[in-house]
């Protein structure tokens, strides 16, 4: 193998994240390389939906669709970055792979040097485990409870008489904790950046499509979630060496002048829960921040501005009720002349069926001056001044004839 495992009695704590990182970087080229071959399934797939990209792009322009300046710029742009992602490992290797496996102890070196952390600078690794050695001497050692040779000093509380938890269970739960959770945090976020960066040509193909490109961006986040969570991570261990260091070498000191230390044990239990508490905080809090940012592929459609609820371009904001009143009279006037048309035509309609007797009744023409006869020979009405017209000059008398007259003698 490549990387060298840790082996037994020899630092595991050291041993084993010298053994992570190297498996991250690893993991991180080799996988890389292995699916951006020519002849891995991932670079076939994605020769074709590159081809089938391109030629669709093309074949709209033949129909006619000719695109603008921008969209040219972002399809050459979008297609140059897929294949930078998934086909040139010395670009990507600059631009991606050193940038999320060693910039984050760069950054740490510039916060955490301003800072004065430990093993900020460099030597993190052989700090913590020094730590951990620390804690195996300390149990070695114990608290001098039952050596009674031990001097209790006046800064000592008092000895108890009870134990809720005893010496050797604090001080073993203690190194366990620390010793796994700096294991876990660190080991996740390293070994899943450098797959991260290994799957870059899957993840790579799918910036083509618009239905896909959801899944590229995730990608993007969860790598800048890796990054940060590095950074956070190794702050909160660089804080916890500059509170473990000098009270580990305070309670050494204290057993080797034949001192007892019974606030030990549950002190560095406490503070072993509180930054392993901690570092999964900061873990978690990372990705919440880097996954809280939506990138959106798509173009949001222009929204159509509304006559009733945006007042004219030429118009004061101010007159923007006064707007509104005046859409509403404008639609109140034409129901009313709507409903006015509709009563006229009812009305027109009765009119022709009532007949052409009444049509001719009610017909009349008025004069100037009473007794003239118009034009026509019509006769005048010299009491109201209106021309007989139609059926309404008719004769009043009623004739009879011989026949009618026989039939009712008769009867």
């Amino acid at each position: 193998m490549a990387c060298t495992p840790p082996l037994t009695g020899g630092g595991i704590l050291s041993g084993t994240l010298g053994y992570l990182d190297c498996q991250a970087q690893t993991i991180g080229a080799a996988g890389y390389q292995a699916l951006a071959s020519t002849s891995s399934s991932t670079s076939i797939a994605l020769t074709t939906v590159l081809t089938i990209f391109i030629g669709w792009f093309g074949i709209k322009m033949m129909l006619g669709s000719t695109p603008s300046f921008g969209d040219l710029s972002t399809t050459a742009l979008k297609v140059g970055l897929v294949l930078l992602l998934a086909s040139s490992w010395s670009a990507y290797q600059i631009t991606a792979y050193n940038l999320i496996l060693f910039g984050p102890a760069e950054l740490v070196g510039d916060i955490g040097g301003a800072a004065s952390l430990p093993g900020s600078t460099g030597g993190l690794i052989s700090r913590l485990q020094a730590v951990d050695d620390a804690l195996v001497s300390l149990i070695n050692i114990g608290t001098g409870r039952g050596d009674l040779d031990a001097v209790q000093n006046a800064v000592d509380l008092p000895m108890p008489t009870s134990q809720a938890l005893n010496d050797d269970f604090s001080f073993n739960w203690a190194r366990m904790i620390y010793v796994s959770s700096t294991l876990s945090v660190m080991g996740l976020i390293r070994v899943f950046a450098g797959l991260l960066l290994a799957l870059a040509p899957v993840f790579a193909g799918f910036l083509l499509l618009r239905q896909t490109r959801s899944a590229f961006f995730g990608w993007v986040k969860a790598l800048a979630a890796t990054v940060i969570s590095a950074i956070s991570a190794t702050i909160i261990l660089g804080v916890a060496l500059a509170v473990f260091e000098p009270l580990l070498a305070d309670a050494l000191g204290r057993r080797s002048a034949n001192l007892t230390t019974f606030a030990a044990p549950f002190e560095l239990l406490a503070l072993a829960i509180t930054f392993a508490l901690m570092l999964l905080g900061a873990v978690f809090l990372s990705v919440r921040l880097c996954f809280s940012f939506s990138a959106s592929s798509a173009r949001a459609a222009p929204r159509q501005p509304n006559a009733l609820s945006q007042p004219a371009p030429d118009q004061p904001q101010q007159h923007f009720g006064s707007a509104l009143t005046s859409a509403s009279n404008d639609r109140q006037d034409q129901s009313d002349q709507s409903r006015a048309s509709a009563i006229a035509r009812s009305f027109q309609v009765q009119d022709r069926m009532s007949g052409n007797q009444s049509e001719n009744a009610s017909r009349r023409i008025t004069v100037n001056e009473p007794g003239r006869t118009p034009a026509g020979g019509q006769q005048v009405d010299s009491a109201n001044g209106v021309v007989r017209l139609g059926q309404t000059y008719r004769r009043n008398l009623r004739k009879v004839s011989a026949t009618s007259v026989q039939r009712n003698a008769k009867l």
